[in-house]
């Protein structure tokens, strides 16, 4: 039996991966002065945590140690990151404050004040991870050893891949409340660690935590069925569209089929994407950056947020356009712009279209559309770009002077890719036209900006090792994955084989125990038949009491019958009451045969049987608007009245065009009898719509269920 059991937890996934020999990916810190990346740091556990045993050595990422604390020296607890703020001790929250603090400078167009913190945030929850799955096998099986691996995926400066370090997990007691956001938070701290070694210039170590990130959200269950069912996701975003219950706005999957942490969630993969797509295209690896904006693409579909769409669609674009496919380019800008026409994107937008244009041979439209941009540009960097670009069309036209005019104004940007270009197409110009003075400044220009930012440079094999190291582990996990599946689809042809030996081998000794149980059943059938005979002489006597209550019941019955056609005779009394007093207080041919709608409709009938214009009639003068409303309260209830009390934003104006409409003229008839042009009483309609809080076409409809 414990075989059976332990063949079905591996057949479907409950033993741990430590037990499958596979290593668990994390991220070793840089060394530090006496330490080797990759060294092994044993410690003991002071207090146990549940499913851990005092003295067991497990293993997690080895931080940098705390000042005055030889690295791989043994300590009580963990002590790679900061415990203590003012003497108080630290917990889950403190950490995820950090990183929120860190979303928010981003979102705000900040610097990452708060770097060291957001590095700690993420050596916590690395550990924490690691924790946790320790946690998990000892609850399993707790009398068996366990050292998890921590394998480096990509070597550091100083370090070995595949080094594997521990360290001490006593962790604060507040980790025991939420284990399900911990990778969640772990990525997300990853990530915001990038942003920061991106805005210093690292990024190699910026694309390596990017890509740590996307791999933890990968394991994510949520993000697993995502990748896993793009039909089904088609299929859902198909059905959400044509489902006329569905009362979602425009983030239709958002609302309707996931709560705020999986929005998230798909969400955060999408902006991971997006900064690795970023990343690729600005050292010119095109293909990975289109790669990883149509991945963008998949999940910002799902969240249906379209500024962020038009946003990724530009990305593809700016991609495509770099790798020399303008047709491609072309179609994605287009995309971006009917998701989102704001000013950014749009002049964005078409600065990139009017490139393509120029390059194409369509110059007049370039020129166009770049110079008619400039006159709403409120942006200085973004006028200097549409400088440099207007320069650089001028220069290749040969027209110089216009040229040397607007990139003399780019240089002025405070962007380093557009003072470069410009100041090297300057020295071009000027080498062309033989003035070597000017050509000398801008390639000193040129030379001295090269020198301050040549730091900012990265070399581009380290991002391509990453990108492949990345690729390798993921088919590496798809191979697991298939292999997992393998097994288990062969235990389950395993045990079923098993099922039916059993069921054969049994089958003589099944058939001699159902004759027995038949013969002992027919024995209980005879004396449940004499127990049945004698309740059923019972149910005859209860029988006839009923068909008494019965009798009873009935002529009840026919009492509330009559009663209640005396009732609905009465109802039908009351009823034809009601209309008579309908008809006699709500009139609406006495309305139309008064003194001034006779006048009105009458003059109407003459100009038809003239064939002139109806809508040509003769203004009505105050004491005649009068006393249309007037015979409206007269002669229909006061209806003007009770309008005027339950709207009092109504003026009298709007009070006289109800009192027309109600007669079923047309706008262009009223217009005439107010003596105001047709737009004029196609706003006030609008208005006093809006006022009722109705659609335009239902006014005389509204108008006439009250009458």
């Amino acid at each position: 039996m414990r075989i059976i059991v332990v063949i079905i937890l591996l057949a479907f996934g409950f033993w741990p991966s430590a037990v499958n020999g596979q290593q668990i990916s994390c991220t070793v810190p840089e060394p530090v002065e006496g330490t080797t990346s990759g060294q092994q740091t044993s410690c003991t556990v002071p207090e146990p945590v549940e499913g851990t045993t005092s003295g067991q050595h497990i293993s997690c990422a080895m931080p940098e140690p705390v000042e005055g604390t030889a690295s791989g020296a043994s300590t009580s607890s963990a002590t790679s990151f900061p415990r203590t703020v003012d003497g108080c001790p630290l917990s889950v929250d403190y950490y995820e404050k950090q990183i929120h603090i860190a979303d928010s400078l981003y979102k705000n167009y900040l610097p990452q004040y708060n770097f060291d913190e957001v590095k700690a945030a993420m050596k916590f929850f690395d550990s924490l991870r690691l924790s946790k799955t320790t946690d998990f096998f000892n609850r399993i099986f707790p009398n068996r050893k366990q050292k998890d691996l921590c394998t480096v995926p990509e070597p550091v400066e100083g370090t070995t891949s595949g080094a594997s370090t521990s360290s001490a997990s006593s962790f604060p007691r507040t980790v025991d409340r939420c284990p399900l956001s911990v990778d969640f938070n772990c990525a997300k701290a990853h990530y915001y660690h990038a942003v920061g070694l991106t805005e210093r210039d690292d990024i190699v170590g910026a694309c390596e935590h990017y890509l740590i990130a996307l791999e933890i959200m990968e394991e994510d269950d949520l993000i697993k069925s995502l990748k896993d069912t793009k039909t089904q996701r088609r299929k859902v975003l198909r059905k959400q569209r044509n489902d006329e219950k569905a009362l979602c706005d425009s983030a239709t999957l958002r609302l309707c089929d996931y709560n705020k942490e999986d929005y998230e969630k798909i969400r955060f993969v999408a902006l991971i994407y997006t900064r690795l797509g970023r990343l690729f295209l600005n050292e010119n690896y095109c293909d990975l950056a289109i790669i990883k904006y149509r991945k963008t693409l998949e999940y910002v579909e799902i969240i249906d947020e379209k500024p962020f769409k038009a946003n990724v669609l530009k990305e593809l674009g700016n991609s495509y356009h770099l790798s020399s496919e303008p047709d491609s380019a072309l179609y994605y800008y287009n995309k971006s712009l009917r998701y989102n026409s704001a000013l950014p994107n749009k002049l964005d937008v078409e600065k990139s279209i009017a490139q393509i244009l120029f390059d194409k041979g369509e110059k007049d439209t370039a020129y166009l559309l770049i110079k008619n941009n400039l006159n709403i540009i409120d942006n200085e960097n973004v006028r200097y770009s549409y400088y440099a670009t207007l320069g650089r069309m001028c220069y290749e036209d040969n027209m110089y002077d216009s040229a040397i005019y607007y990139l003399e104004k780019s240089i002025e940007s405070s962007i380093y890719h557009t003072k470069a270009t410009s100041a090297m197409q300057l020295s071009a110009i000027f080498d062309s036209l033989g003035n070597y003075e000017k050509k000398s400044y801008y390639d000193t220009f040129v030379s001295k900006i090269s020198v301050v930012n040549f730091n900012k440079g990265v070399e581009s094999t380290q991002l391509h090792t990453l990108y492949i190291d990345y690729s390798n582990r993921k088919a590496e996990r798809e191979r697991l994955k298939l292999r997992s599946n393998n097994i288990t689809a062969n235990l389950f042809i395993f045990m079923l084989m098993i099922f039916i030996f059993l069921k054969f081998q049994n089958k003589h000794k099944k058939i001699s125990s159902i004759l027995n149980d038949k013969k002992l059943l027919i024995t209980q059938i005879v004396d449940e038949i004499k127990l049945k005979e004698k309740h059923i002489g019972d149910l005859e006597f209860k029988q006839k009491l009923a068909d008494g209550k019965i009798r009873q019941k009935n002529n009840e019955i026919k009492e509330r019958d009559e009663l209640l056609i005396k009732y609905r005779c009465e109802l039908s009394e009351l009823k034809n009451k009601l209309e008579r007093l309908k008809s006699e207080c709500s009139d609406i041919n006495k309305f139309l045969q008064s003194e001034v709608c006779s006048s009105i409709l009458n003059h109407i009938d003459n100009l038809s049987k003239k064939n002139i214009d109806s809508s040509e009639l003769e203004k009505l003068t105050q004491e005649q608007f009068i006393l249309l409303s007037r015979s409206a309260n007269i002669y229909l209830n006061n209806v003007i009245d009770d309008i005027s009390n339950k709207y009092p934003k109504l003026k009298n104006d709007d009070l006289y065009y109800i009192c027309l409409v109600i007669l079923n003229l047309s706008d262009k008839q009223i217009s005439s009898l107010f003596g105001v042009t047709y737009n004029t009483i196609k706003v006030r309609k609008r208005k006093i719509c809006s006022i009722l809080g109705i659609n335009n076409d239902d006014l005389h409809g509204f108008l006439i269920n009250i009458v």
